[in-house]
């Protein structure tokens, strides 16, 4: 039922019915119920046909033809839903719906027309970064009034935000806690030093981007984070929290946050030392240690935060603007505590 559930979030998110959104989902899960697919198909290929075609739309109509055993029309959603901007090849594939399908010719067409999609958007990317007019943040406070013993038991996933900006000095605490440098050396040693969070054979495979929609300040836009120096460069400046919120399946605690980190890592500089255990572990352990710094220098500053790793991983990378060596891993919203 969890695929059910989702279907219907997509279908209603994108309804303007004339009858409500709890009327239509009650006559769809009705339909659903009662195995009645060829009808509920129908209900939403008719709202198609009224308002216009979205890939949410298209997508469940080939979920609900799939289901009651119409292939052809099926297909032909899946179809209109690449021509509209289906992208996420990996949801498709696994979508045990469309198991029925996979013999299909016209199947293997739309995987290949998606995957020249996705290539095709990953050449936009940048092969490398380059920095300029970078900003310096306010150096960090060393200490608080905040216990790191008080702020572990405090700590907890925050998903609520109070509507008001954050300081310079808050995204600079922030930053320096996820990734800064604490024993500086010479750029191109360590990138640049050694950090706050470990990382195994001080390899650094990180990168930390700031999101910043309302920090004092800052003109919104992304931003990628330097450690050495402690400077924020400009990626790519604009409003894009929708965007980045729709990357993010669509989870309001993102768009209501002023601003959010969002982690990658190359994973080249640790597989050059550990192979493919660099890649399946020490990356992932790097992560959790950075993380953690999060939330707790969050707590301490009287923040909360919340670890998402529930994203589209190549619309997270276009609209952070990443490297093309670039994987993305976390996204962390920023905000005061609603509480308080």
């Amino acid at each position: 039922m969890k695929w059910f559930s989702l279907i219907m979030m997509l279908v209603v998110a994108t309804m303007a019915f004339a009858v409500t959104e709890a009327e239509l989902s009650a006559k769809i899960e009705t339909l659903y119920a009662n195995s009645k697919f060829k009808e509920a198909a129908a209900l939403v290929d008719q709202y198609i046909v009224d308002t216009g075609a979205t890939v949410d739309l298209l997508y469940a109509s080939a979920s609900f033809h799939t289901l009651a055993g119409e292939k052809k029309p099926a297909l032909t959603s899946l179809e209109r839903s690449v021509d509209n901007g289906l992208i996420e090849i990996e949801w498709l594939s696994k979508d045990e719906r469309f198991n029925p399908l996979h013999k299909d010719k016209r199947w293997k067409k739309i995987l290949a027309r998606i995957e020249a999609k996705r290539d095709s958007m990953i050449s936009t990317l940048p092969e490398t970064r380059e920095e300029k007019d970078g900003i310096e943040l306010p150096p960090p406070r060393l200490d608080s009034d905040v216990s790191v013993e008080k702020a572990m038991n405090q700590r907890r996933s925050v998903r609520g935000y109070k509507n008001e900006p954050l300081s310079l000095q808050d995204v600079s605490q922030i930053l320096w806690s996820a990734y800064g440098v604490t024993q500086e050396l010479a750029p191109d040693k360590l990138r640049g030093g050694l950090k706050t969070a470990p990382s195994a054979g001080a390899l650094y495979p990180l990168e930390v981007y700031l999101a910043a929609w309302e920090v004092t300040g800052l003109e919104p836009g992304y931003y990628h984070y330097e450690p050495w120096g402690h400077k924020l460069y400009p990626v790519r400046l604009g409003d894009f929290r929708q965007e980045l919120t729709e990357a993010g399946y669509s989870q309001e605690w993102i768009l209501d946050a002023p601003a959010s980190l969002v982690y990658s890592a190359v994973y080249s500089r640790n597989t050059v030392k550990y192979g493919d255990r660099g890649r399946e572990r020490y990356v992932c352990m790097d992560l959790g240690h950075s993380g953690e710094n999060v939330y707790l220098q969050a707590e301490a500053l009287g923040m909360g935060t919340v670890a998402i790793g529930a994203f589209d991983d190549l619309r997270l990378r276009l609209s952070v603007r990443m490297t093309r060596e670039e994987e993305p891993l976390y996204i962390m919203p920023l905000g005061r505590k609603e509480s308080e």
